[in-house]
């Protein structure tokens, strides 16, 4: 009977190559008989990628790979043992999708309107996805290592997260961080939950949540963002927490508790370690003043560092467009703000980027030759000179962040 059914999917996609027909797995199982699952099943672990392509959400296309296997063939290579008889998910996939689930309920818990309790639920979601999500990661990359314990348990969240980091090495130390903050809220702090934390909370939730749809890509070649809309927040007739709140006097802070204390203390140390260790990823999403001109603010919110001992520090970056117009404002920079606020990036920041964001990123001739082509644009690149008053010197090239964009639209169409 599978013999009949592989064959039915062979004759349904040699029909839609020679038609050049787009196709839904609904489709395919419809023609071979079987269950919409199974064929997902089928998609992920066989067909994906190497006699199909999604080309957007449920449509999809035949590669033309699929013109070079004879029916026997293609049938050889659908009866390969990599997947069970009866098409039943394995356990990555099983807690993969549940961590998927998870994480979703915690986006919409989040978005809503009203909820008590709102981030002492979200937060408890958010960690139990990362945790279903790391077991999955174990299963499926490293199958021999067991996410049991001895007496049958599964092994704690801490040990499951060190195993898969420890594993992926410092380009996702942050993620660890991260979660290690928001898991100790979740096992330490979560009954002194004061209101006063919304903004660091916040920070710390939407960090992880865009941690875990770069991780899930990266690893399961799933965007979040293909099941909904996450982009749309819910409207309030009053911004739910004001940055200029942590820079006066009269900041909400000093009226924590010592163990709240004690969780922001947490934050400021592990930014610190991460810091020492050369590490530029955050682990929460920061507020930046923005000056576009003197007249107005665009895009603006506040970076502020409260230090131990209640010191603040203020980061106002003005960013200028450098052009040619000789009716433009004349603006005297000097240069060492200019790399302190502007050109910040250097190759090798810009190399790990792409290496964790851009899929199937390689660093060849020919991101080579994008480089030296978004060099031409000095708004993307300035080289600094050991010595400034001699262009002899010793030189280094940096970057402005506005690079990452360029190449991520660069990639997108290539």
């Amino acid at each position: 009977m599978a013999k009949d059914g592989y064959i039915k999917i062979y004759d349904f996609l040699i029909n839609k190559f020679k038609k050049k027909e787009g196709f839904t797995l609904e489709e395919i199982a419809h023609f071979a008989g079987y269950k919409v699952q199974s064929i997902r099943v089928y998609n992920r672990n066989k067909l994906r990628d190497k006699f199909i392509n999604e080309i957007e959400k449920n449509n999809y296309k035949v590669l033309p790979e699929i013109d070079s296997f004879s029916k026997n063939e293609f049938v050889q290579y659908l009866s390969q043992k990599t997947i069970s008889d009866d098409f039943e998910k394995d356990k990555s996939d099983f807690l993969r999708e549940n961590s998927i689930n998870a994480m979703i309920a915690a986006i919409e818990i989040h978005n809503k309107p009203q909820f008590t309790y709102r981030y002492q639920v979200v937060i408890i979601l958010l960690i139990n996805s990362w945790e279903l999500l790391f077991k999955s990661y174990i299963i499926k990359y490293y199958p021999k290592i067991s996410i049991f314990q001895s007496d049958g348990s599964t092994k704690p969240f801490d040990q499951i997260m060190s195993c898969v980091i420890d594993q992926l090495g410092k380009n996702y130390f942050h993620i660890r961080e991260n979660l290690k903050i928001l898991y100790s809220y979740r096992c330490d702090f979560v009954h002194y939950y004061n209101e006063s934390l919304d903004p660091l909370l916040f920070g710390l939730v939407q960090k992880s949540v865009l941690n875990y749809n770069s991780f899930i890509n990266d690893f399961f070649k799933f965007k979040l963002e293909s099941l909904a809309d996450f982009s749309i927040l819910p409207i309030g007739f009053k911004r739910p927490f004001s940055p200029i709140d942590y820079l006066t006097n009269q900041s909400s802070i000093e009226n924590l508790n010592d163990e709240l204390k004690h969780f922001l203390l947490m934050i400021i140390d592990k930014t610190k370690e991460l810091n020492i260790s050369d590490i530029q990823e955050t682990i929460l999403v920061p507020y930046s003043l923005h000056y576009k001109n003197e007249n107005r603010l665009k895009n603006s919110d506040i970076v502020a560092a409260i230090n131990q001992n209640k010191d603040i520090n203020i980061s106002i970056s003005q960013e200028y467009k450098i052009v040619d117009k000789d009716e433009a404002k004349e603006v005297k920079i000097k240069e060492v703000s200019l790399f302190d606020s502007i050109y910040t990036e250097s190759y090798s920041d810009i190399v790990t980027f792409c290496r964790s964001r851009i899929q199937n990123w390689k660093q060849n001739r020919n991101f080579n030759s994008h480089m030296k082509e978004l060099k031409k644009d000095s708004n993307l690149h300035k080289i600094r000179f050991l010595d400034p008053n001699n262009p002899n010197s010793s030189k280094k090239d940096f970057y402005s962040k506005n690079i990452y964009e360029k190449l991520i639209e660069i990639y997108a169409v290539s």
